[in-house]
């Protein structure tokens, strides 16, 4: 059985307690990926001296970048994903871990179905107890994911390096949702992604901000990818996503007057 190299790629934007964590699930891994690409786009001593730190003592090669073009981390990802060694690149947020055999476990999918897109379902990560989450399904067609994320996440995803290069990265331009846009671009070219149906992802849910927000960031986001993508969309899809667009956007003004009242 032929085994690719993979190669990691992890986001980081200061959250250094979460990304210690994020990189050691990634070491650990029984099935070690050929590579450990971190990429910064808030470059800081404090970051760096913590890789240094860990590379030292790291079986696996670790290649620390950094850049000033900020983004919402889709630049960060593309730009690690342009200087990949290896034939698949397995993506990680900073404050998502791995289970130990999650590598293992889709390096032998990717060898047996000769796979070019990977996905595993989630494990959420709240009070210190692993739940089951979001569980992608096969064969989701590409209007199914307008309206929620049906489970493809960056975190658990791996694709072969070719493929995610000429399909274009991820969007940074929709600032969220490059992990459904993704998904849809690849469905649209012919590309079939298969589902390792084991929860072996681990998303952390936390007080601190993440980018699931809902502030004025996320409501362009979720604008600019349903623009983009609306050409697909029927009427009744059009209406869910717009009532769904101004509750989200209401429940965003009450947020920021109940914290104006605070003050």
């Amino acid at each position: 059985m032929e085994k690719k190299n993979i190669s990691c790629v992890i986001t980081t934007h200061n959250r250094d307690a979460y990304l210690k964590d994020a990189l050691y699930s990634v070491i650990n891994q029984t099935t070690p990926p050929f590579e450990i690409i971190i990429s910064n786009n808030l470059p800081n001593n404090k970051t760096q001296t913590l890789i240094n730190t860990i590379s030292e003592k790291s079986t696996v090669p670790i290649n620390y970048i950094e850049h000033t073009m900020k983004g919402r981390g889709s630049i960060s990802a593309n730009l690690a994903a342009s200087k990949a060694k290896g034939d698949y690149i397995a993506f990680l947020d900073d404050d998502d871990m791995w289970e130990t055999d999650y590598l293992e476990k889709t390096q032998n999918l990717i060898s047996d179905k000769k796979s070019k897109i990977v996905y595993t379902w989630f494990l959420k990560l709240q009070n210190n107890k692993k739940i089951p989450y979001k569980q992608l399904k096969d064969n989701i067609k590409m209007k199914d994911i307008l309206l929620v994320n049906p489970g493809c996440g960056i975190s658990n995803l791996i694709v072969e390096k070719k493929l995610f290069v000429g399909l274009g990265g991820f969007d940074d331009y929709i600032h969220l949702s490059n992990d459904k846009d993704f998904l849809i671009r690849a469905l649209y070219y012919g590309y079939e992604y298969h589902v390792l149906k084991k929860n072996l992802v681990i998303q952390r849910k936390h007080n601190k901000e993440q980018l699931t927000d809902i502030n004025e960031d996320f409501l362009i986001g979720m604008k600019r990818f349903f623009k983009k993508h609306e050409w697909m969309s029927d009427p009744m899809i059009k209406i869910k996503f717009w009532l769904k667009y101004w509750k989200m956007y209401l429940k965003m003004l009450r947020f920021n007057r109940s914290k104006l009242k605070n003050k």
